[in-house]
């Protein structure tokens, strides 16, 4: 347990602001706000690509698929992400109680959204009136730089602070909490990525598909044992995976040759 470095403070701060301005937006790269995703580039910064990785799917369980209302995702998975995994790394926090300390992290994040889209109205008003002089320079960097600096503060600062100056309050917090609530708050992780699951299941709404996760629960559960590993697992996912979509291309050039 090293601690986090003023380095990879302001690494990971940086990351965190720069996936989330409106460059990486314009080309459809936001899955680099998916803790699956971002756990390996902070597990890079804080020398444990391994653990970040874990730990980013980890807390991507908490919710497989993010829902938006008005715009705003209602579980912040990036922020909880970017906050918890560089502290689970160097406090050396057990997996179960990350995910139990994200939680709290997925809501703030849900109030740090509108409240930038409110101060970027700003911005709004910047561009009409660069469009009624007709200065496409200025209308650009309202746009699109801009934005970016206004968010800097909010983003990268605040998760500098966070980490760099939290670091040592969360390992006071982990050093006083005893023993019976830190086996709750594993059991509660242990819990959480159930829902995630379920969240997944609802916004499928295929029925269908209920029997392939019950089968790779069940898999998991009584061939854990044997030495099947999750990467073993994951080939097989991706064989049956391959398979029903190929039934499925088959079934429907089928049907379209039959009302053809």
């Amino acid at each position: 347990m090293s601690g986090i470095s003023i380095g990879q403070a302001i690494g990971v701060a940086i990351l965190y602001w720069f996936i989330n301005t409106c460059w990486f937006s314009f080309f459809n790269y936001q899955n680099l706000q998916w803790p699956v995703v971002h756990g390996l580039f902070i597990g890079l910064i804080m020398g444990d690509p391994i653990t970040g990785v874990i730990l980013g799917g980890t807390i991507q369980t908490l919710n497989m698929a993010p829902s938006m209302v008005g715009f705003t995702t209602t579980m912040d998975m990036c922020l909880a992400g970017f906050v918890c995994i560089p502290l689970a790394i160097a406090t050396g926090m057990p997996t179960e109680t990350v995910i139990a300390f994200a939680v709290p992290f997925t809501v703030i994040g849900t109030f740090l959204q509108p409240l930038l889209r409110t101060v970027n109205t700003v911005c709004v008003n910047y561009c009409d009136k660069a469009a009624e002089e007709g200065n496409t320079k200025k209308f650009y960097f309202g746009n699109s730089i801009l934005p970016a600096i206004i968010s800097f503060p909010f983003r990268a600062v605040m998760l500098f602070c966070v980490l760099y100056l939290g670091q040592n309050a969360m390992e006071w917090l982990l050093s006083i909490i005893p023993v019976w609530l830190m086996n709750g708050f594993s059991a509660l992780g242990n819990f959480l990525p159930g829902i995630g699951f379920a969240i997944f299941l609802m916004a499928t709404n295929k029925k269908k598909l209920i029997p392939l996760f019950l089968m790779g629960f069940y898999i998991m559960y009584f061939f854990q044992n044997t030495g099947l590993s999750m990467i073993g697992m994951t080939i097989f996912g991706a064989l049956i995976a391959v398979m029903l979509i190929q039934s499925s291309s088959e079934g429907e050039k089928k049907e379209g040759a039959n009302h053809g």
